[in-house]
C-alpha cells in the first residue's frame, strides 16, 4: 500500500528497529525517507515509551501510535499459536502489516522468518541505509559513520544485525568515498 509519492510506504514497526536506531544516536535517520512509520499503542505503551527520545519521535508525530483493531489482535494471538517463538508485541506488529497490507520493518530474525511464512515484505534497518545512501538523503560519510557505530553495538553485543552485511556495506560505501 503506498500513499502520496511513488516511494513512501506505509511500515509497521517492531520495538527492536527504534533500539538499533537509538543506541547509534541517529533516530532522526529512518524519518529521512518518505514513508509512514506506524507501532501499536500496546507495544508502545508496554515496550517503548520509556525511552525519551523515542517518546520524542512520537510527540513530534514522526513515528504514529496505530490502535490495534480486533480482528488484528485475533490474528496476532493465531500468528504467536503458529510461530510460537515470536513474542505478541511482534506478533501484532505483523498482523498489522499483513491485514493492512503494509511492509513490516524488523531486524527481529525469528519475526522476519515468521513474516516471511505469512507473505509480508519486511525489511530492517540495513535497508534503511541502503535506501538513504541510494537516494542520497545523508551524505556517504554519515552513513558510514552509522554503519560503524551499528559494527560496533553488534560486536559489544548491544544489538542483533548481520555483521558480514555491515561490512559489506562499510567496504562498497569506502570504495565510493
Amino acid at each position: 500500500m503506498r500513499s502520496g509519492g511513488l516511494d513512501c510506504m506505509f511500515i509497521s514497526s517492531d520495538t527492536n528497529i527504534w533500539f538499533d536506531f537509538e543506541e547509534i544516536g541517529f533516530l532522526e535517520h529512518p524519518f529521512l525517507l518518505d514513508n509512514e512509520y506506524y507501532i501499536s499503542d500496546v507495544t508502545y505503551h508496554d515496550e517503548i515509551q520509556h525511552s525519551e527520545a523515542i517518546r520524542a519521535i512520537v510527540e513530534s508525530g514522526k513515528l504514529h501510535i496505530t490502535s490495534v483493531p480486533v480482528n488484528e489482535l485475533q490474528y496476532a494471538v493465531e500468528l504467536v499459536k503458529k510461530h510460537p517463538t515470536i513474542a505478541i508485541h511482534d506478533a501484532i506488529a505483523l498482523s498489522i502489516a499483513k491485514s493492512r497490507r503494509w511492509t513490516l520493518l524488523s531486524g527481529d530474525r525469528r519475526l522476519r522468518e515468521a513474516a516471511e511464512g505469512e507473505s509480508v515484505e519486511c525489511r530492517g534497518t540495513l535497508w534503511i541505509y541502503s535506501l538513504l545512501n541510494k537516494q542520497e538523503k545523508i551524505p556517504k560519510e554519515v552513513c558510514l559513520k552509522a554503519l560503524n557505530k551499528l559494527l560496533d553495538a553488534v560486536d559489544n553485543k548491544k544489538r542483533r544485525l548481520p555483521r558480514s552485511e555491515i561490512i559489506r556495506m562499510i567496504d562498497e560505501l569506502e570504495k565510493d568515498c
